[in-house]
């Protein structure tokens, strides 16, 4: 089954201010399609990954946030961390991503 990639536009424009490669964001998608990154707790489900970045390896590039739907071969990269951004969410940025995962999850359903 193919696997289509829905990136925000936040999320390209983490990737692009890093100078992430597109062979950098080919690597991230084939890891998330073997099954690859970690669960986000308390967020419904949304996991993240780490990619590369120019002149850099994955720990020092960028975190993506995704929600992951091989069932229908569609995966969303919604959120995008430079090296620098914190990521560990809040309590309330938690709830926040848990409400949009939902709301992707009733919209993957119909």
């Amino acid at each position: 089954m193919r696997r289509e990639f829905v990136f925000d536009t936040d999320v390209e424009r983490v990737l692009e201010e890093n100078g992430v490669s597109d062979e950098q964001i080919r690597e991230m998608e084939y890891a998330i399609m073997n099954g690859l990154g970690s669960t986000i707790s308390g967020t419904g489900g949304l996991k993240k990954i780490r990619c590369g970045a120019r002149g850099r390896g994955k720990s020092g590039g960028v975190r993506i946030v995704f929600a992951d739907y091989p069932g229908v071969g569609r995966t969303y990269l919604v959120a995008g961390l430079g090296k620098t951004e914190r990521t560990n969410f809040t309590k309330q940025q938690r709830n926040k991503l848990k409400q949009f995962k939902r709301m992707l999850d009733r919209a993957v359903r119909s």
